[in-house]
């Protein structure tokens, strides 16, 4: 009896268990949006689901919100400006943000970036929450439009999201209504963001780039720098070649760099010993004085290619840097002759002038290219992470770092011009050219909008209203482009556009004339000679007052028999080498200063250059000749170029 009362009571236990289960199994079937059999239940389930339709989409706004550079939504003149953001592939429209373009800062404020997430959220939840399709079988569904806030916090991202909604069943006399909603996304955006703009800022006061742009320039054999080659053969470099060693090397460079203060990839040995080899002086080289056994291996890494560019604490946080050369460079050698760089045809001051058997050796180069920095924040979203992406350009100019300046062009994919050139402003500006001298209106001058690549004619001055100017629309999509004025008889000119209502240019007036050129022979030079079959004059001219530069030589090319030269005083810089059967024999090194009165009837102008005879025969000679003529001014008054 006893043994059958106790069996009943395991029967009835086991009964008690299933039914248990079966209620909670009840509720977690409720949990999971099955609202026909949790009517009761119900705020539970909809919250949920609302909730967790509101952290999807938060949390896809907050990935491609880092991805982008902090934007999600670019404003028109990001967007459409094909140089304004590193694009993987032509075919992606918007790639990411330079942070840094056309001297203006764009990194986004928080404010900004909170903005572009709500409006994403805003935009895109429709589509996750489906009508709450889930409990329309037993309810009507009414519900309002989502107003969204975002609070971008130290370790998440919060969304807050007023939301009427109101469900009434169809059974049954029950409703039940929500309004506001909030999720908390795993994601350390504000320290991803922070280590971001410490970065550019550092970047912007010391140029550690540029430093190692120019550093990979020096130390690539094939790319020429300074020296002297005593050599008679003429030096000659493809300009094209040297930008894609640059660029090749760069894309393999950059990457292994390492940023002390985040997380990084170790180095082979304790810091303490890399400092030891590091802080050697030249007389402890000198004495043999140096640490015991070898430097470590990768002494040179942690020298040239670890970067100490903030004292702040991201040791959590991981900070790589890439350039692919498809991204484009601008690669422009001085000085150089088209896409050749030769040793005895130069372009620029007179030390970077060469000579046909010493060939002095002396470039710059401005370079601009852009990077895409790349910051990890590997705790984010439950151990996945967040991936916080930004560009900046890398900017040198006459082999020095320069984060100011504006690159007057670089590498662009085939077409797009005639879209950039059409999409202009609604409003529209006056344009002027005055003479410099006379500050009279010029009539049919043509003003051209120049934005990187791009060069879109705006038309021409005309006779309007008693003056003679302008009146034209803008691109869009380029701000602070150069305005570009041109007219025959006067220099072009350039000037960049600052929005203002009327934008004015004074163009120097100007005359071609014909070339030519005499030798009067050291040490005397007091009578004039004609050039012979195998003398060869190269002539440049310079003037940093107006920025004109002249490039010729006599006997002329063919169609470069004419130069042109300000028609007023101007002081030029004047290099003019004189080469005798390809051997540096003479020439005219000093300042020269143009006169009007003796510009104005002439048809003609002589350079006239001292020469050696019989031409050096060593190398030591033809130095010494070339020093001499630097350092001895008595002769520039009498050789001085002639019009007539």
């Amino acid at each position: 009896m006893k043994k059958a009362q106790v069996t009943a009571f395991i029967i009835m236990g086991i009964v008690i268990l299933v039914a248990t289960a079966i209620f909670f199994l009840a509720r977690e079937k409720a949990y999971i949006f099955v609202p026909e059999e949790v009517h009761p239940e119900l705020r539970g389930p909809v919250q949920n689901f609302i909730d967790q339709c509101l952290y999807d989409v938060g949390s896809e706004a907050v990935k491609q919100l880092a991805l982008s550079g902090g934007y999600i939504y670019l404003p028109d003149s990001m967007r459409y400006d094909p140089l304004a953001s590193i694009k993987f592939h032509p075919a992606v429209p918007v790639g990411i943000p330079l942070w840094q373009y056309r001297n203006e800062l764009r990194i986004p404020s928080l404010e900004k970036m909170a903005s572009d997430m709500k409006r994403y959220v805003e935009e895109n939840i429709d589509s996750c929450l489906n009508g709450l399709e889930p409990f329309q079988d037993s309810y009507n569904v009414y519900y309002g439009k989502p107003n969204v806030s975002v609070t971008i916090g130290r370790s998440d991202v919060v969304f807050d999201m007023h939301f009427p909604v109101t469900l009434t069943a169809k059974f049954k006399d029950e409703t039940n209504e929500y309004e506001d909603f909030s999720v908390r996304v795993d994601a350390k955006l504000l320290r991803a963001y922070e280590l971001a703009k410490e970065f550019l800022e550092r970047e912007n006061e010391r140029g550690f780039m540029e430093k190692i742009t120019v550093e990979q320039l020096a130390i690539d054999p094939e790319i020429p720098l300074n020296g002297v080659k005593f050599q008679c053969a003429r030096l000659t470099w493809y300009e094209p070649e040297l930008k894609k060693r640059l660029q090749d090397a760069l894309s393999i460079i950059i990457p292994g760099l390492r940023f002390r203060n985040t997380y990084h990839a170790p180095f082979n040995e304790n810091e303490e010993r890399y400092r030891e080899w590091q802080d050697i002086s030249v007389e402890q080289y000198a004495v043999g004085n140096l640490p015991d056994g070898s430097p470590p291996e990768d002494m040179w890494e942690y020298s040239k290619m670890f970067i100490n560019f903030t004292d702040k604490d991201f040791s959590e946080l991981s900070l790589s840097v890439m350039y692919l050369p498809q991204w484009g460079m601008l690669f422009n050698a001085k000085p150089s002759d088209g896409p050749f760089m030769k040793s005895a045809q130069q372009r620029a001051t007179n030390r970077f002038l060469s000579m046909m058997c010493v060939q002095i050796i002396h470039f710059v180069y401005d370079i601009y290219y852009p990077v895409l920095v790349s910051i990890n924040e590997p705790t984010s979203f439950g151990g996945e992470g967040l991936l916080f992406r930004f560009g900046m350009p890398v900017v040198v100019v006459d082999n020095q770092p320069n984060r100011e300046v504006v690159p007057s062009s670089i590498d662009v994919p085939a077409g797009g011009s005639e879209e950039f050139c059409s999409s202009r402003t609604r409003k529209t500006f006056a344009f002027y050219a005055v003479d410099y001298y006379t500050g009279e209106q010029i009539n049919h001058v043509n003003f051209t909008y120049r934005c990187f690549a791009y060069d879109c004619p705006l038309g021409e001055t005309r006779p309007d209203g008693g003056e003679y100017r302008l009146v034209a629309s803008v691109p869009d999509s380029c701000v602070n482009g150069d305005i570009i004025a041109s007219k025959s008889g006067y220099i072009t000119g350039t000037a960049v556009f600052t929005g203002e209502d009327q934008t004015t240019l004074r163009l120097y007036p100007s005359r071609k004339y014909e070339v030519a050129a005499k030798k009067l022979e050291l040490p005397d030079y007091w009578a004039e000679e004609d050039l012979d079959s195998n003398d060869l004059v190269l002539i440049q001219l310079e003037s940093n007052e107006t920025g004109h530069s002249v490039y010729a030589k006599v006997p002329p090319e063919q169609g470069h028999d004419k130069i042109e030269l300000i028609l007023g005083d101007v002081t030029y810089e004047a290099s003019i080498m004189f080469i005798d059967n390809g051997v540096f024999a003479g020439g005219y090194f000093g300042n020269w200063t143009t006169n009007y009165t003796e510009m104005k009837d002439a048809s003609s102008v002589t350079f006239k250059v001292a020469f050696e005879e019989p031409p050096p025969e060593d190398q030591d000679s033809q130095l010494e000749l070339m020093t001499f003529l630097y350092n001895n001014r008595t002769y520039l008054e009498d050789l001085k170029p002639e019009f007539r």
